[in-house]
């Protein structure tokens, strides 16, 4: 007896194969569906895309899981084996022999060749941000080249996988790339993975490592820049390559935020030279340039410019006068007692007299007493009293905290 598929009763037997099953599945559904109105038949189908979406999105993100929870298993693993070894070598101070490097390892270096480089890279990353108040660690390079992190990141970059994260990690780790690798970078259309590729290049080349810089630093700089090109001044210097010139190159930047930055960085990076022409930046043009000057010299502690710096006080806006006040403050020189004393008497801004006798009232000895004399020949309840009193209490309340 025959059995027809279609109508189930006896006759010939309908036989399907390969592309005509689809076919015939779907011939059916629309069959089901040809009475209803293409409102509900659009409903129905959004409904069953969804559901296959969903089973779809499910086994995906099952082997996300699956595959992230591996990776950390495997990464902890290899955490407790040679994240102590690895600190120990980082800090050494000279480089290590291949003899002394593998027994610290607990294994030789072609072992290491077995492990993921990426779990090294992530791993090396984590201790270089613990010990990143050492500008510079001579033994890094190594360690980065032995354990693939090197071939790896040079991978990441041809293949152009997650490049701004790559870069990243060549600037925070300070480490010596082909330069090849980055050429495509740094013009690109991209502003962040372009900066970045250019503090990297600063890394990677001797040739001419600030060619990029003057440039870069007239856009408009994202709020990391600053912060990573001032560590990269540090490791710079610690290496023994030579510094750009700072005031010349903040001359001629338009970007005055820039300039400031470059300025300020004198009092850590610049030359001797750098350090003596702070001082005639003290009347710039530029009021940013001016403040991040007095900044400098602060930082510097530098008598030599204590003068010029004073005697700019009667050209200055309000709001800088209040810097340069705490200026002289942190030289300390415990020569501007009267300079202290001729602010307060003249000037007609109530902060900038609360400055001047909070700078006095910390100036040595000598600036307390006179402090104390003021104080003293002012009547009890009068403007000035209240203020100088409030002064007084302020710093106590201070210092107690300091000790407590």
């Amino acid at each position: 007896m025959y059995f027809d598929i279609f109508t189930q009763s006896q006759g010939p037997v309908a036989e399907f194969h390969g592309w005509e099953v689809f076919v015939y599945y779907m011939n059916n559904i629309e069959n089901y569906f040809a009475d209803y109105l293409w409102q509900v038949r659009t409903a129905y189908g959004l409904i069953i895309a969804c559901l296959l979406v969903m089973m779809v999105l499910y086994v995906l993100f099952f082997l996300m899981i699956r595959k992230t929870t591996k990776y950390k298993k495997e990464y902890k693993k290899l955490e407790e084996k040679f994240r102590e070894p690895l600190y120990n070598i980082m800090i050494l101070p000279d480089p290590p022999s291949t003899m002394e490097l593998e027994e610290t390892l607990g294994c030789s270096i072609e072992d290491l060749k077995q492990y993921d480089p990426k779990m090294f890279t992530q791993l090396i990353s984590s201790l270089r941000m613990e010990l990143c108040e050492i500008l510079y660690l001579p033994n890094i390079q190594y360690i980065c080249e032995i354990t693939g992190v090197i071939d790896y990141i040079e991978r990441c970059l041809v293949g152009r996988k997650r490049v701004f994260e790559t870069l990243q990690m060549v600037v925070n780790l300070n480490i010596h790339i082909s330069e090849g690798e980055l050429a495509i970078y740094l013009n690109h259309h991209n502003t962040n993975i372009r900066l970045m590729a250019r503090l990297a290049y600063t890394i990677c080349t001797e040739n001419e490592p600030y060619q990029y810089l003057e440039e870069d630093l007239n856009q408009k700089m994202p709020p990391w820049r600053p912060m990573l090109t001032h560590r990269l001044f540090g490791w710079l210097q610690e290496c023994g390559r030579p510094m750009p010139s700072f005031l010349t190159i903040a001359e001629g930047l338009k970007n005055e935020q820039a300039a400031a930055f470059l300025i300020e960085e004198v009092a850590y990076w610049g030359s001797e030279n750098e350090k003596n022409e702070l001082a005639k930046f003290f009347l710039s043009p530029r009021y940013s340039s001016r403040l991040a000057a007095m900044r400098a010299t602060a930082q510097l502690a530098r008598a030599e410019n204590e003068q010029a710096l004073v005697d700019s006080y009667d050209r200055q806006p309000e709001q800088i006068k209040r810097e340069l006040l705490k200026t002289v403050l942190a030289i300390n020189s415990g020569n501007q007692v009267d300079f202290f004393e001729k602010v307060y008497n003249t000037t007609s801004s109530k902060e900038t007299q609360e400055q001047a006798m909070t700078c006095m009232y910390l100036y040595g000895l000598e600036g307390r007493r006179r402090f104390e004399i003021i104080r003293s020949q002012t009547q009890v309840g009068d403007e000035h009293r209240i203020l100088l009193d409030q002064i007084d209490a302020t710093n106590l309340l201070k210092q107690l905290q300091q000790f407590s």
